[in-house]
């Protein structure tokens, strides 16, 4: 079964995936009591790392259907008995503030591009750079961090492949929103991994700045040039489970959670589930086999 769903004026999303989005953000496959846990799990990290000193954020990103609802085909109705409004009604209850769902912020405003790209589920740049201005807001309620400025980079297009558009296109090319720096303040190590088990370091040349660890998804991606010219140092770790491990070897200011709203039906293990290191050795093995 295809795992496109064509849309209004050329428009795509995703159906059949392993996160079922589409009986998401109808309503169908609201689960109280995992909202209800995955609640207790944002309470729980918060409440650890503040205990040893580490500030702790959780940004969603939210479901391209839900920024581009507009563009859904007939049939399909965007409901409010979502997952990521269940799980945000438990935090409201416990007076949890620390959690950024950048959704109005993200629609369609009029004379401006396009948070997302038709072609693709992932924001584009100018999406990320919409999301990390939201982020950086809480942020600044606690550390004084100058954030990046339009100033600082200009948007260009380049020819990307469109996840969505290359699995019912041929040529499945677009023109997709980047930026580029003015000045890049920083320097990027990688491991070379993408998804699951992938790790990027970033320096920046002012050490005064906060450190940050970032737990993430593929979202994130987009967001790294804003972050890294942002904080002195950033780790970011393609996982959904925050690694205690590395959290007490870095030592950080903050600590952030990153994960787009589709995945918020599965509860991360922080407890028992893979480590940095077992994401990275699970991946190795794949590639050698």
């Amino acid at each position: 079964m295809t795992k496109v769903l064509e849309g209004k004026k050329g428009s795509f999303f995703l159906q059949n995936d392993t996160n079922k989005i589409l009986d998401d953000i109808t309503g169908l496959s609201l689960d109280v009591n995992n909202a209800r846990s995955y609640s207790y799990l944002i309470r729980a990290r918060k409440a650890f790392l503040e205990s040893i000193g580490v500030k702790y954020y959780f940004l969603v990103a939210p479901n391209k259907e839900c920024v581009l609802s507009d563009f859904l085909p007939a049939g399909v109705s965007l409901s409010d008995r979502r997952n990521v409004y269940s799980i945000l009604g438990f935090l409201e209850e416990s007076f949890f503030s620390n959690i950024v769902y950048p959704l109005d912020a993200l629609k369609p405003k009029p004379f401006k591009p396009l948070t997302y790209p038709l072609e693709d589920t992932h924001w584009n740049s100018y999406g990320a750079y919409i999301a990390y201005r939201e982020l950086m807001s809480l942020i600044g309620d606690d550390f004084d961090i100058k954030p990046v400025g339009e100033d600082d980079f200009v948007y260009y297009e380049r020819d990307v492949v469109g996840d969505l558009k290359s699995k019912v296109c041929k040529d499945g090319f677009f023109k997709n929103i980047s930026v580029r720096f003015k000045r890049e303040n920083f320097s990027m190590e990688t491991n070379g991994l993408t998804n699951l088990g992938g790790r990027v370091v970033t320096t920046n040349v002012d050490k005064e700045l906060p450190t940050a660890i970032i737990f993430r998804d593929s979202f994130c991606s987009n967001m790294i040039p804003f972050l890294a010219n942002t904080f002195s140092r950033c780790v970011f770790l393609h996982q959904p489970n925050i690694d205690y491990r590395i959290v007490e070897e870095e030592m950080p200011d903050i600590v952030i959670s990153q994960q787009v709203e589709r995945f918020l039906v599965r509860l991360p293990d922080d407890i028992g589930g893979a480590s940095h290191s077992d994401n990275v050795l699970e991946k190795t093995k794949k590639m050698e086999s």
